[in-house]
């Protein structure tokens, strides 16, 4: 249409503000055509201060992407929906500080869990890994495998536990963790500890409650988050 904001495909949201800066990421990483955010009534609002927070946010999604990477979010309001066209475009959007994250995360658990996730324990079954992992996980299935500098990017929004030598399995770090991303397993070698970090939200209970110290918790994965990996 001549509006940006004519679209059929709009999405009403109480504010512009639930959309965390992962949930962004994604969001940027798989859409194919600008991305419009209406900012017409923010000025006015009494919770404007989250159009800072999204500034922020967007400008850290393009600083991990690179140097060269073009924002696909726009800036537009109903007075004047037409965007910036100039070489300036990026200095615009960073100066100029879709549904609600629940429905987000609907989308995204339509998509079919990997298999290794679906055998995991019974005791597990009950926790869920938070809806905006759920969507990091959605846009990493849409993205072809060798769109290697979205892959990282969203790579970088999931994280990484580790066990050294003193971990001995015990049950109180995978009874902490409130997604089931830390779970015990039992084979004919004795008991493993396994890590899935596709579930992990980063929140570090299972640091803070691990009697031995034994486990460290880092952002970022270097494999595909989805696959579960023996760590103890």
């Amino acid at each position: 249409g001549r509006s940006a904001l004519a679209f059929k495909n709009r999405i009403d949201v109480p504010c512009l503000g639930i959309l965390a800066e992962a949930v962004l990421a994604a969001m940027h990483c798989v859409v194919t055509r600008d991305l419009y955010l209406d900012v017409g009534q923010c000025v006015d609002c009494p919770n404007k201060e989250a159009l800072g927070l999204l500034h922020a946010r967007i400008g850290a999604i393009l600083g991990k992407s690179g140097s060269d990477a073009a924002p696909r979010f726009r800036f537009v309001s109903e007075a004047n929906s037409q965007t910036t066209e100039s070489a300036g475009q990026r200095r615009f959007f960073l100066r100029t500080a879709a549904n609600t994250l629940r429905e987000f995360g609907g989308v995204a658990s339509s998509f079919p869990a990997p298999a290794r996730e679906e055998a995991a324990a019974n005791r597990h079954q009950e926790k869920e890994a938070p809806a905006g992992y759920r969507l990091l996980h959605a846009a990493l299935a849409l993205l072809p495998r060798d769109a290697w500098r979205e892959r990282h990017l969203l790579f970088s929004y999931h994280h990484s536990v580790r066990a050294d030598e003193n971990c001995d399995c015990c049950p109180t770090c995978t009874g902490m963790c409130p997604t089931g991303a830390l779970q015990r397993r039992q084979d004919g070698n004795g008991k493993h500890l396994i890590f899935i970090s596709s579930r992990c939200s980063g929140c570090g209970l299972c640091v803070d409650f691990c009697r031995k110290e034994a486990l460290t918790l880092q952002a970022g994965v270097l494999h595909e988050p989805h696959v579960a990996s023996r760590i103890a």
